[in-house]
């Protein structure tokens, strides 16, 4: 397994790295104790026994360590895995949603040009239909005047007429009163009672 073998590399580095120190030229007190016990080398413990203490706890924490640590790191692994599938499918599903959505702009766009022509076609048919029908209120209306000034100046030519006949007749009575002999008078009333019939 990985970690017997960097356990191993690391005792084995070990082991070369002190052996170059206790192989050192120097006193016996200020050499490296290795493998000695007792009172005599309490200030220098044995280094060995150190080392393989360390050793063991290593093992024995990797080796009861190694199943939750390897699940831990497994589900953590597939965690992030499904993290990132999830992202990916994130970034399809709002890059199809951005498709969707600039073509319901583009749709949009077209469908408020069309309103806006056909607003304006609109416009300009009402324009045109109220133009039209404002030309024919005028032309009734000057047709509607000018038989009323018919009307009127008849009106007024009638009431003339009636008023000169009257002032006609006026003065002709007058002129008759004046000029008009009783007998004169007598024989044109006498012909004029017989040009009507006797009832």
């Amino acid at each position: 397994m990985w970690y017997y073998s960097s356990i191993r590399n690391f005792i084995l580095v070990f082991f070369v790295a002190f052996n170059l120190l206790a192989s050192g030229n120097g006193s016996q007190e200020h050499s490296i104790n290795w493998l000695s016990l007792g009172l005599r080398y309490k200030d220098s413990p044995a280094l060995i026994w150190q080392i393989l203490t360390f050793l063991i706890f290593i093992s024995l924490f990797l080796f009861f360590l190694k199943k939750p640590l390897s699940s831990y790191l497994f589900v953590r692994s597939e965690n992030f895995k499904k993290l990132i599938k999830d992202a990916e499918m994130a970034v399809v599903l709002a890059k199809k949603e951005k498709l969707k959505l600039e073509k319901r702009q583009d749709t949009l766009k077209k469908e408020v040009l069309e309103i806006q022509d056909t607003f304006k076609l609109q416009g300009e048919a009402e324009k045109k239909e109220i133009i039209e029908s404002a030309h024919l209120n005028v032309k009734r209306i000057k047709e509607s005047t000018k038989n009323h000034i018919k009307a009127e100046i008849l009106q007024a030519k009638r009431y003339l007429k009636l008023q000169i006949i009257n002032m006609a007749i006026l003065k002709s009575k007058d002129y008759l009163k004046k000029n008009m002999s009783k007998t004169t008078d007598q024989t044109l009333q006498e012909s004029f009672i017989q040009k009507f019939p006797t009832i």
